[in-house]
Formats: C-alpha cells, sequence, structure tokens
C-alpha cells in the first residue's frame, strides 16, 4: 500500500506493486503537503499497477506530487500555521483571526482574492486600527509563501500590499479620583446579597484590582501558592480560558497589596485553590460575569466616564489607569510604580506621565547649576 512520511526536508513515498518502488520528493513536510502527497501517490500506484513505468510516476511524482495549482487561500493559510516558528499564543491568534475573518475565502484559489473583496470582508467588522493590521499581517504571510511558490498571477504586488490604516488618536485616559473609586468600591460592597456569591467576588475582584493595577489575566491566575503575606507572585496569566506559565513582559514580579485589602480581600479567602471562584467553587476563566456587576454599580453611582466603542462600557483598565495616577500623584518612585503594574519605565512614561505631579523646579535647578 502506497504511503508518505517525512524525511527531513522532504517527503519519502513509498509505493508497492509486485515489489516496493521508493522516491523522495521536494516538498516541505508540513501537514497539509502531506496530505496532499497521500493523494497523489495514492493514485499513481493504481497507475503503476495498470502499467504506467515506474519512471514515467517517479518523473511526475517528484515534479507534481505537492498540491497542484490552482491551490487554495486555506492551504497556504495551513502552511503558515505549520511552518511559522513563534509562539504558541502567536499561532492561536493567527488561527483564531483567519477562522473569524478569512475562512470565507478558505477554499478558493488564491491567485483569484481580489483586494476589493478582501476590503469588504474587513468592512463588514467594526474593528479597530490596531485589529485590522493584525488580520491583515496574518493573511499576508499566506501570499507571501504562494508567491514563493512562483504561483502565477502573484509575482507582482499582493492584494495584501500596501495597505495603511488610520491609527485612532490615543483616548485621554480619565481615571477614577480616589473618592469616586471608593464610592464605586463601597456600591460593589453594597450589592453583596450572600457570602460566595457573585456581588461578593466581584467587589473582592474589583477592590485588588484598583489597589494593586492587575491586568485582567493576571487576578484570575492567581492561586493559593502565588500568596506570600503581604505579596503575590505574579507569575501566570489565564487567557482564552487557559492558564499559561508567563507574564505580558515574560518577568515575573512580587505585587504589594496594601494591608486592610489583604485582610479584607485575600485572608478570608486563601486557602482557596483560586482566589476568585464563581458560587460552585470553579474558578473564572473571564472577567465577564465580573464586569456585569462593575458596570451596575458604575451605573447606580451615576459616576461619568468616557464610553468604548460599542457605547456601553467605560474605558478598560480603568482601576489600573486609577492605580497608576494615584500613586504617581502621592509621589511614589516611577520604578516602584512599573515594577508593581509589571512595565517598564518607559512604557509608565509614555502612557501615563500626565499624571506626574508638576511643580516648580526653579529653585532645585539654580542650586544644582549655581557656581
Amino acid at each position: 500500500m502506497a504511503s508518505v512520511r517525512p524525511h527531513g526536508k522532504k517527503i519519502a513515498v513509498r509505493l508497492y506493486c509486485g515489489r516496493e518502488y521508493s522516491t523522495t520528493i521536494s516538498s516541505k513536510p508540513t501537514q497539509a503537503n502531506l496530505k496532499a502527497a497521500e493523494k497523489e501517490v495514492r493514485e499513481s500506484e493504481a497507475r503503476l499497477r495498470a502499467g504506467t513505468p515506474w519512471e514515467v510516476i517517479k518523473a511526475e511524482l517528484r515534479g507534481e506530487c505537492a498540491p497542484t495549482q490552482p491551490r487554495t487561500l486555506g492551504h497556504y493559510m495551513q502552511h503558515v500555521l505549520d511552518t511559522r516558528e513563534v509562539e504558541e499564543t502567536t499561532l492561536k491568534l493567527y488561527e483564531n483571526t483567519y477562522a473569524r475573518i478569512w475562512q470565507i475565502f478558505d477554499d478558493r484559489d488564491i491567485t483569484s482574492i481580489l483586494r476589493s473583496e478582501l476590503e469588504m470582508r474587513l468592512k463588514e467588522f467594526d474593528y479597530t486600527a490596531k485589529s485590522k493590521r493584525t488580520a491583515l499581517s496574518v493573511l499576508r504571510h499566506a501570499f507571501e509563501a504562494a508567491r514563493n511558490d512562483n504561483l502565477a498571477g502573484l509575482q507582482g504586488t499582493l492584494p495584501t500590499d500596501n495597505w495603511s490604516f488610520r491609527r485612532e488618536q490615543r483616548r485621554a485616559k480619565q481615571p477614577y479620583t480616589p473618592a469616586e473609586r471608593d464610592k464605586l468600591l463601597a456600591q460593589l460592597k453594597s450589592n453583596v446579597v450572600k457570602s460566595g456569591s457573585i456581588e461578593e467576588t466581584a467587589w473582592r475582584y474589583f477592590t485588588l484590582a484598583f489597589f494593586t493595577g492587575l491586568r485582567t489575566e493576571e487576578l484570575l491566575a492567581i492561586q493559593r501558592h502565588h500568596l506570600k503575606k503581604s505579596k503575590i507572585q505574579i507569575a501566570q496569566v489565564r487567557t482564552n480560558g487557559q492558564i499559561e506559565p508567563r507574564t505580558k513582559t515574560h518577568r515575573e514580579r512580587e505585587v504589594y497589596v496594601p494591608k486592610k485589602v489583604w485582610s479584607d480581600v485575600i485572608a478570608p479567602w486563601q486557602f482557596r485553590e483560586w482566589l476568585f471562584t464563581g458560587e460552585k467553587g470553579s474558578p473564572f476563566t473571564t472577567q465577564n460575569r465580573l464586569m456585569e456587576q462593575f458596570q451596575l454599580a458604575h451605573t447606580q453611582t451615576g459616576i461619568e466616564r468616557p464610553m468604548d466603542r460599542t457605547g456601553d462600557r467605560p474605558m478598560p483598565y480603568p482601576w489600573r489607569n486609577t492605580y497608576v495616577s494615584i500613586a504617581l500623584n502621592e509621589g511614589v518612585r516611577l520604578q516602584l510604580v512599573a515594577d508593581q503594574i509589571g512595565d517598564d519605565m518607559k512604557t509608565v512614561l509614555d502612557h501615563y506621565a500626565e499624571f506626574m505631579p508638576k511643580e516648580d523646579d526653579s529653585d532645585e535647578l539654580e542650586r544644582a547649576f549655581s557656581g
């Protein structure tokens, strides 16, 4: 029976017809190429049994065993997923983006896909410029792989070339004041109906968020062994519902928790496996249900905040922006703030410099540079 298998950077082919016939072809042993080779080899074996000379079959296999033209977008996207040497999370992003946006072109000959069609597809989604660039980057890799195969019609400018999306103006951050923060947290607490309820978990969750500046994926990944007296070890995140042993910046850190917050939010629950769980004891995989409680409390307090693109939510990470703005206004060292929130000093300066207190430093400069 015919078979194919990876052989270094090539594909090894075996056919059986009274005796074994074997050769190798130059196609890269990707999943898509192996599947296509299996089909071609089975057909070639039938022709060999019917009397076609082996030399003819072998020459055809070496030149045509890989998927024949026209090749589909789906084939080249699979090639990208099989060969891109990037982190698993990046490949997952590629796969999800392709499935969400470009899958409708999956069976199309890649040389027949027009730029106008791709533009129309993107217009169907209310994406930010950054998200559109990401979607286009995923597609561009597939077209470049096709061009590398010397497909006719893809030797000049690709449909994905020379696209530009206007960068949206960064929305000015408007963090909560300490009084607004306390009012919001008080409202969350007043909504608690019973111990262990979603309302109580939301109050604990957002209290810790406002007083540490932790990211969503970091908060949802806190386990018992990460609690170190007055500090929390941040060594993993929860993304797409799964725990990953890394942080966004790939640096572990310990985050200080104020004593009052520790005693109220962490101490009573620190012997659970997960710090934040639902009413049935399972850890939260997303913050959606918690955000519903945040939205409710936000509405109840009447605090005004800028809305996001959908017009129904406050801007993302209001607790993180609030934490940093209060820390900088209170004169906390820039390096310490950066260490707490898991960013470098440059990032903190780029995003939060407006919250650093402005003072007249003339006297200090005079002392430094006077003779």
